[in-house]
């Protein structure tokens, strides 16, 4: 898949979880921005991602807490990017609670949080695989733990 088509697959999964969450939570307290950039306090590090899930808190405040970053061919090429926007996620949301972040090739997904101290990465799920449509059953029962992820991600706020 070409980069394009990776990113406008992640963001199709995106819209619908965030478009869920509000229907079902959060009555349109989430957003989902498209290549934006998250800057550390100090401005040391930042860069472009390609996806941000933030939150309007009821003070006019806004909470970073999911970003997404993908890459083409390999989750690696994403991690240390990822890395660095989960600690300016962090560190700009000043509220010491975990924050939440993807790196992507669309076929392969990878949790990674961090909690101010530590960061933890998840075991990469695999969303998409050949010949889908005639395997339905298998798909739903064992490839929809990101939908599940997310959508827990996104009612815990």
């Amino acid at each position: 898949m070409n980069e394009a088509v990776v990113t406008d697959f992640v963001g199709d999964i995106l819209k619908a979880m965030v478009a869920h969450s509000n229907r079902t939570i959060h009555h349109d307290e989430l957003i989902l921005s498209r290549e934006k950039q998250i800057i550390s306090k100090d401005e040391e590090y930042g860069g472009n991602m390609e996806f941000i899930v933030t939150h309007n808190i009821d003070d006019g405040k806004v909470r970073h807490v999911i970003v997404v970053e993908a890459k083409r061919d390999a989750l690696g090429k994403g991690l240390t990017q990822l890395l660095l926007a989960l600690k300016s996620m962090w560190e700009t949301n000043n509220d010491q609670k975990t924050v939440y972040g993807f790196v992507t090739t669309a076929t392969l997904w990878q949790l990674v949080t961090f909690d101010g101290q530590i960061w933890k990465l998840s075991e990469s799920m695999i969303v998409l695989f050949g010949n889908m449509p005639n395997k339905e059953d298998r798909w739903l029962k064992s490839n929809t733990q990101l939908l599940d992820v997310i959508y827990t991600i996104l009612s815990s706020l």
